[in-house]
């Protein structure tokens, strides 16, 4: 009763300590919250964020300088952009890419929503070319405006000797930045921009332009925008005509009603200067000999040789659109991807407006292949300059630039192959279709057109016979490279490619084997089936004879239970010194159990018969014509004179005369 009463006067105690706990909890969580007013999250051991910029704590201000501060970096606002456990990335921002700034940044206000959009902004790339938080240049600029734009824009055209004077003020003088409603993101229509600063109706521009109304024209089909090595901003190329002024040449006075009228056809007006025995002899390129001229050609002027009036791929494409399905492919012939004059030529009469001779003009490029024209073995195709007949000269979807994948390929002359295919074995390349995994495209010092001497060429792939062959021993045909002598090349219907099946290869050399077999009474199991690696390496060993193991270790891989007998019994010593070949021929014999000689004479070679010690055993008989095994296990026994297992009760207690009859003194002799 009375410990009843104190666990009542502890209760109320216990019960208004755990009624006040999440109170307290609370009350602490809402004093962190009111002191951490962006985040909870630790930035260093025991700090938390306090005030506004404590970022700065881990990220010191020096990685961010520059006179030109971002806004929310300036106002240390880094929540803005960041988050400080974050989302996206190694740099925690709230959102990813272009997604974050055009939060602020409205694609519209930007110019990101107009016709011709400028490359970084469609790709979202801000960073391109601003700073995050702080740079020295305006509009948050990395580098100064003119350097940004090379940045990507190239020097080339923009550093000539003579400079178009609004480059002084930079690129935006002319161009907007992010977006425009013009091509090239002119920031107004392209007539209209040139003549915002040149006044067309002064007497000094008109005779410039020998009074022909040029204000409403296209400018840049005689001028450079940016930069020149001519005065006056010329292009690249310019028609005699137009820089001699003489454009009457080609067009009416300027006072006619149609000024920029021709004075003849165009193909008259380009054959009045042009000899067309030079330009357009026969067969020569189509528009060419049509008088097309203006298809490829403009007539004024051009930023590129000949008056090309654009990139010679672009050029030829707009007619070979076959050639431009294949510069999709994933393997392209870089000059069919940046010009295609560097092979042919545009007012030539060959076919195929081949640069000269087909081979010739490959080997301009590939020299190594040239070299490959001295040696011993040429493919023919290659030989014969035909690279046509196996490359495709502009883009192919298999690797270089083959017209197909290389085995259908090699299969279009070499049609063996195909049936090598059915056979047993094939030959790992040949399976896949590899034939360049052994054979050179184009010539080989070696013969077949290898690319190594044979046995060099196998090793590189057959490591394991490199291992094999680690010995003193060397099969001759190894040794001297011949592979081919056992094994075919491609394809077998034996066995690891074997020429014939592994017996006759073998005896193909070693036929004092299969020419003695004939008449023999008993053979080796592995002979019999034609099995000689089951004993033998056929590369090499260190072992005699090309064994694959130790004599007697290789034997007892077979007859297992002899194995466990001498570990076990009384062993007869040559079986336990491990020299089987001491009493069996290996392969085969004219005596049972393919024994080296008669029983009887093969165990007196070691056992004296003639000794009393001998004769006493065996009822006085010197053991000539007997058969031992009648009695004796040959290899191990349980008993010491090597007696058989299982003996007739007589014979286990050596009463050998109860059934056999002592011989005679006189028979003894005899």
């Amino acid at each position: 009763m009375n410990d009843y009463n104190s666990y009542n006067r502890f209760r109320p105690r216990v019960v208004l300590r755990t009624s006040i706990l999440p109170s307290m909890v609370l009350a602490l969580v809402f004093a962190l919250l009111a002191a951490t007013p962006h985040s909870w999250g630790q930035v260093k051991k025991g700090q938390r964020f306090a005030k506004k910029g404590d970022c700065l704590q881990c990220h010191p201000s020096n990685d961010f300088e520059g006179s030109v501060k971002h806004k929310p970096f300036a106002d240390n606002e880094c929540l803005s952009c960041h988050k400080p456990h974050g989302k996206i990335g190694i740099l925690r921002l709230k959102r990813d890419g272009s997604a974050l700034c055009l939060g602020c940044h409205e694609s519209d206000q930007i110019g990101a929503e107009r016709s011709h959009v400028h490359t970084p902004v469609a790709k979202g790339a801000c960073l391109d070319c601003h700073d995050p938080h702080a740079a020295s240049h305006p509009n948050l600029l990395d580098r100064p405006a003119i350097e940004t734009c090379l940045g990507c824009h190239g020097r080339e055209q923009f550093e000539r000797q003579h400079r178009h004077a609004p480059m002084e003020d930079g690129c935006s003088s002319c161009h907007e930045i992010h977006g425009a409603d013009h091509a090239y993101l002119l920031n107004q229509p392209h007539e209209g921009l040139c003549k915002s600063c040149h006044d067309a109706s002064s007497g000094s521009f008109l005779k410039a332009h020998s009074g022909y109304p040029v204000a409403d024209s296209d400018c840049s089909q005689c001028h450079t925008p940016h930069s020149s090595d001519t005065d006056k901003l010329l292009t690249h190329s310019i028609h005699d005509p137009v820089v001699g002024g003489d454009c009457e040449a080609c067009h009416k006075s300027p006072d006619a009603a149609q000024p920029w009228g021709l004075i003849d056809e165009a193909e008259v007006l380009c054959e009045s200067c042009h000899d067309m025995a030079d330009v357009a002899p026969e067969g020569v390129h189509a528009p060419v000999e049509g008088g097309e001229c203006l298809s490829c050609h403009n007539p004024h002027g051009s930023g590129r040789a000949a008056l090309v009036s654009k990139k010679p791929r672009q050029l030829c494409v707009e007619c070979h659109d076959d050639v431009s399905l294949e510069l999709v492919k994933s393997s392209r012939h870089q000059p069919a991807g940046e010009d295609c004059t560097l092979c042919h030529v545009a007012h030539g009469n060959s076919e195929g407006l081949i640069a000269g001779d087909v081979s010739e003009g490959c080997l301009g490029c590939h020299e190594q292949q040239r070299h490959e024209q001295e040696l011993d073995n040429v493919h023919p195709p290659f030989e014969g300059g035909s690279c046509t007949d196996c490359h495709s000269p502009h883009g192919s979807d298999h690797g270089a630039l083959t017209v197909k994948n290389r085995f259908e390929l090699c299969l279009d002359c070499h049609d063996d192959p195909q049936s090598w295919l059915t056979h047993k074995s094939v030959h790992a390349p040949i399976k896949i279709g590899q034939c360049n995994s052994c054979h050179a495209p184009h010539a080989s010092a070696g013969p077949s057109l290898l690319l190594d001497d044979r046995n060099g060429l196998c090793l590189e792939c057959h490591q394991s016979a490199m291992a094999e062959a680690n010995g003193d021993a060397l099969h001759a045909p190894y040794e001297e490279g011949a592979c081919d002598v056992c094994h075919q090349p491609h394809s077998s219907n034996h066995l690891n490619l074997l020429v014939e099946k592994q017996s006759e290869v073998c005896s193909g050399c070693h036929d004092d084997y299969a020419t003695d077999a004939a008449g023999m009474v008993s053979a080796h199991e592995p002979v019999m089936r034609g099995q000689c690696t089951e004993c033998h390496q056929p590369h090499g060993s260190k072992i005699e004879a090309f064994l694959l193991d130790r004599p007697q270790r290789l034997c007892l891989t077979c007859h297992e239970t002899l194995a466990e007998r001498l570990e076990s019994e009384t062993a007869h010593p040559p079986a336990a010194e491990g020299d089987c070949l001491e009493c069996h021929q290996p392969h085969h014999s004219v005596q049972e159990g393919l024994m080296l000689q008669p029983v009887a004479d093969l165990c007196l070679t070691c056992h004296d018969g003639e000794t009393s010690d001998f004769t006493t055993k065996h009822l006085g008989l010197t053991g000539d014509k007997l058969d031992c095994r009648m009695c004796h296990d040959a290899h191990s026994s349980p008993d010491e004179g090597m007696m058989q297992r299982n003996s007739h009760s007589p014979f286990a207690e050596g009463e050998c005369t109860i059934c056999h009859e002592a011989p005679s003194a006189e028979e003894d002799e005899q």
